[in-house]
């Protein structure tokens, strides 16, 4: 017979029944494989700390009563089996519940000459949309596709046959949805691609095979998203924004990315760098980083060849030492604003700019001691007197409290042309007269 002592009481108590010494286990939901495949059943789950027995992590099965259909399997189309033949759809799709989803599933739709809505509605009660392996015969929609508010939908496991949609996917607002691997097949978004606050996606996943979004990628606000992985392939955008992404680090699963012409970067806490050294975007036209505490340069940013002239914005980056990763064209369209980046302290990168044909703002960089980068700008605010009301646009340089050198820009005022000139509120505030005549440093 075995001794239980005191001590081995103690650390069976420590140990606790889920295996942590310090935390109590978190459950987490488990699905059905009721067939065996591997393949859980999006539709029987239930919350548990370990496996329970016919149990798996992922609900990916599209048919958990078949072992033979699963993801990846010969058979494709599974719940359209019965049909003898897909047709053509000609109008849009609103499907507001499971039933709407089961119903369409059943015309034998292969596609849909209009937009396809998969949005639940709050005025249907208790039926809400979980599985859209109905939809499984679908491979092309002419319009877009919405799948957004849908409280239950943990898996897009149903659109797996998708290859092409000739506008935009929009995926947001549902808040259990994990990964878009029913998407796998899919090459072809000839728009945007918009993935928006669903809180408990972390992964891209199931992208791999789109190119091209001739449009916009919008990535926001996705909590638990920690990288871009799925979208490896992707090598040309329009428009980049990701914002409110938390735990992402960095770009570089962008890496076949070729041309982008904006990006915007928001109030991503730890993105410190952005794309892989050896593949940089070129083409990059117009630049707004904001608010990324762990930045300390632009490092990674976009090739040397880019020659952004469209606009550059730089703005309350907290850690932000330098613009180093920057390349200005010598023609600004837009403006350039340097605003509220406390530990900037160089910005030596906008040497290569001559005009700026709006605002050329520096604003409240503490730790800003001189304007060096500025030297070869000769134009700062174009005016347009044929345009009746048109916009009136300035340089601004001030409350930078250690702003002692101003040197930089007296080629500027000297001989160039700001119809409008605040400096105010720095260490040193010459006016124009004293920075023409040398008398530009504190």
């Amino acid at each position: 017979m075995k001794t239980i002592t005191l001590a081995s009481l103690i650390i069976l108590s420590a140990v606790g029944i889920c295996g942590t010494s310090d935390e109590e286990c978190i459950p987490k939901s488990w699905y059905q494989d009721a067939d065996g495949d591997g393949f859980g059943n999006p539709k029987v789950s239930l919350e548990s700390c370990e496996a329970p027995l016919e149990y798996v992590e992922n609900a990916e099965d599209p048919d958990d009563e078949n072992k033979e259909i699963f993801p990846g399997s010969e058979v494709t189309n599974p719940g359209v089996e019965s049909c003898q033949e897909l047709t053509e759809h000609v109008g849009d799709v609103r499907l507001q519940s499971q039933t709407d989803v089961d119903a369409f599933g059943k015309k034998c739709i292969g596609k849909i000459k209009g937009t396809l809505v998969i949005i639940e509605s709050p005025d249907i009660i208790g039926d809400p949309i979980k599985d859209l392996s109905p939809l499984a015969g679908i491979t092309e929609i002419s319009g877009g596709i919405f799948i957004g508010s849908n409280q239950e939908l943990k898996s897009l496991e149903g659109l797996h046959s998708l290859r092409a949609i000739y506008s935009n996917l929009s995926i947001y607002y549902n808040p259990l949805l994990e990964d878009l691997k029913g998407l796998r097949n899919l090459e072809l978004i000839a728009d945007g691609l918009e993935i928006t606050d669903n809180l408990a996606l972390i992964s891209l996943e199931g992208l791999e095979k789109i190119k091209t979004s001739s449009s916009r990628l919008i990535i926001s606000r996705n909590p638990h998203l920690q990288s871009l992985k799925g979208l490896d392939n992707l090598e040309h955008i329009e428009y980049l924004w990701i914002g409110d992404i938390p735990k992402l680090e960095n770009l570089k699963e962008l890496k076949s990315i070729k041309s982008i012409e904006g990006i915007g970067i928001y109030q991503n806490e730890r993105l410190s760098g952005f794309f892989n050294e050896s593949q940089k975007p070129t083409s990059l036209r117009y630049v707004k980083i904001e608010k990324n505490p762990s930045l300390v340069s632009l490092k990674g940013l976009a090739a040397e060849s880019s020659h952004f002239d469209g606009y550059i914005l730089v703005k309350e980056n907290k850690n932000l030492r330098s613009l180093e990763g920057l390349y200005p064209n010598h023609t600004i369209s837009g403006e350039i604003e340097i605003e509220d980046n406390e530990n900037l302290t160089d910005i030596k990168s906008l040497a290569p700019v001559v005009e700026v044909d709006r605002n050329l703002h520096i604003i409240n960089n503490d730790q800003l001691t001189n304007l060096d980068g500025l030297e070869n700008v000769r134009s700062a605010g174009k005016t347009y007197p044929y345009i009746p009301s048109s916009p009136t646009f300035s340089l601004q340089i001030f409350a930078n409290d250690r702003l002692a050198d101003l040197c930089a820009i007296k080629g500027l005022l000297a001989t160039g042309y700001a119809p409008i000139v605040h400096i105010v509120t720095n260490k040193y505030n010459p006016s124009t007269e004293d920075i023409i005549s040398g008398r530009c440093r504190e």
